[in-house]
């Protein structure tokens, strides 16, 4: 007895895929067609807004990278992955890509 196989019925996600696919093509060539007539700069996310009061999010990065001790593979089991995180090269523990800011910063407040 032999069964052939069925088609796969459709799924939400290959639908939503298959909606946003145009969308985003348009987008970019919209993009596309900015960057051609010289109106990039209102793409640039690293301009400082006109507005000194509003409130912006400053993220700063370490760069590290891990090291998976091989001897360390045989006395651990799967469920206890350990990972170790060195410094990529010393000295470049915490690398900025930004100035500084000199804006005092925002304290963290919890509400009831």
């Amino acid at each position: 007895m032999s069964s052939k196989p069925a088609p796969v019925p459709p799924s939400a996600l290959l639908s939503k895929l298959q909606s946003f696919l145009p969308q985003m093509e348009k987008q970019n060539q919209l993009l596309a067609h900015d960057l051609a007539t010289g109106q990039a700069s209102k793409y640039n996310i690293e301009v400082a807004e006109e507005d000194p009061e509003k409130q912006v999010i400053e993220m700063n990065f370490a760069l590290s990278m891990m090291n998976e001790d091989s001897s360390s593979d045989d006395d651990s089991s799967d469920d206890e992955a350990e990972i170790q995180l060195k410094p990529a090269a010393e000295g470049m523990r915490d690398i900025r890509i930004s100035a500084p800011s000199t804006k005092p910063s925002p304290l963290i407040q919890e509400l009831n």
